[in-house]
């Protein structure tokens, strides 16, 4: 992703206005659209960054912050229907490419960038068509995972859509994958050449997400007083795995009595996992946190003990990266995770966590006990994941670099 271009004499020359397409940007919760934030509001290389985000009623909160250098229309109309050939779908799109069109009139962009495939990426492949205007594409794995040993579900059940994502893919200047792993997929499974591929690992404010003292006032108001802690954080997905860890307690418990696991995230199966702590009886253990702030958020990153996030493929749907894992460590926090997806990439196994297959609970449950006994090693591999975190996931480390 360089913010400069071959000129005819075989120079170098910045490229100038470019246009930022997402259907997640902040004030929205969102991994994808924190990535963008970070990266494109250090981008200054660029002469200017224009931003098509949906509208939030509290836009305010993070618009207002930005950089001159990034400016933000809320005019993104997110289609009911991903597919394009749909009445409805030809319509919203239609909306969309016009939006562009008269944001191109005003601004001149030079390129698209797009925060996903689908349907960011349909966006900027209309618009190529009609303007000529190169585009790339972020790509964060779970969207593009396409095993060949079962049928097709989630976004790539749609023949529609797997068509779309062919042209959007081979039509692209450039694809910037969220891990190796995605890389990997979209080499494989979409026939994309090397040379059109970066890897683009995203990355975490390290001055923002900070180690701090153990605190006895902030986990009693927390209500964690006299417990080992295990937190996830996260949208409340099945591939997250936190109906493992649930499954896991019962076992943990039984050496462990004291650990409590704190859930922080909502979503569809937020009902199911409810229930389901109600089977394993594990109620007085396990705790939902569905509306915590960002202080809130903070304080518990810094105060568990253990975080997790035991993940694993469910069908097609795949854990492309994990940003809260990186958010955790920088926390200095040692983490458990999956091995499914790109989450391997995020950690340095054995020094600042450790990977485990996420399917079985069993595993899970003795590598919890096995962390949580040694307080010496907790420590050890939380110093080590903070280490990490500075030497290889530092935004503003990161930005200057792919940028630059």
């Amino acid at each position: 992703m360089a913010p400069e271009a071959e000129s005819k004499n075989g120079g170098r020359r910045k490229i100038g206005r470019v246009l930022v397409i997402s259907e997640v940007f902040p004030p929205q919760i969102g991994g994808s659209g924190r990535w963008l934030y970070e990266v494109f509001s250090r981008a200054s290389s660029f002469e200017s960054i224009h931003v098509l985000a949906p509208p939030l009623a509290s836009q305010g909160a993070v618009d207002e912050v930005c950089p001159e250098l990034l400016a933000v229309s809320r005019t993104y109309r997110v289609p009911e229907d991903a597919g394009f050939f749909v009445p409805r779908g030809m319509i919203a799109y239609a909306g969309l490419v016009w939006e562009v069109v008269r944001l191109h009139r005003l601004h001149r962009f030079e390129r698209v960038y797009c925060g996903s495939c689908v349907t960011p990426g349909w966006v900027a492949w209309l618009v190529k068509k009609v303007l000529r205007i190169p585009y790339v594409c972020f790509v964060h794995g779970e969207e593009v995972f396409f095993p060949e040993d079962e049928p097709p579900t989630g976004l790539l059940s749609s023949r529609q859509l797997r068509f779309q994502m062919r042209l959007i893919v081979s039509s692209a200047d450039r694809l910037i994958a969220n891990s190796n792993n995605t890389a990997r997929l979209l080499e494989e499974s979409w026939g994309v050449p090397s040379e059109r591929l970066r890897v683009m690992h995203p990355g975490v404010d390290a001055s923002h997400y900070v180690p701090t003292e153990y605190s006895p006032s902030i986990r009693a108001r927390l209500g964690w007083s006299g417990k080992q802690v295990v937190l996830t954080v996260g949208r409340l997905q099945r591939r997250k795995g936190h109906d493992m860890m649930i499954r896991a307690m019962p076992r943990i418990l039984e050496s462990a009595p004291d650990v409590l696991y704190v859930i922080v995230g909502n979503g569809g199966e937020l009902d199911y996992l409810r229930s389901l702590v109600n089977e394993c009886g594990v109620q007085a253990s396990v705790v939902f946190r569905t509306d915590a702030s960002d202080t809130e958020l903070l304080q518990m990153y810094q105060q568990c003990d253990l975080f997790a996030l035991p993940n694993r493929r469910v069908g097609a749907d795949i854990e492309g990266f994990g940003i809260v894992l990186l958010e955790a460590q920088a926390c200095g926090k040692p983490v458990v995770a999956g091995r499914s997806g790109g989450t391997r990439e995020t950690l340095k196994e054995g020094v600042s966590g450790v990977l485990v297959d996420c399917g079985d609970p069993d595993s899970i449950a003795r590598e919890v006990l096995r962390m949580l006994a040694d307080e010496r090693r907790l420590v050890a591999m939380g110093n080590a994941a903070r280490q990490w975190i500075e030497g290889n996931f530092d935004w503003s480390k990161l930005a200057c670099e792919l940028l630059n």
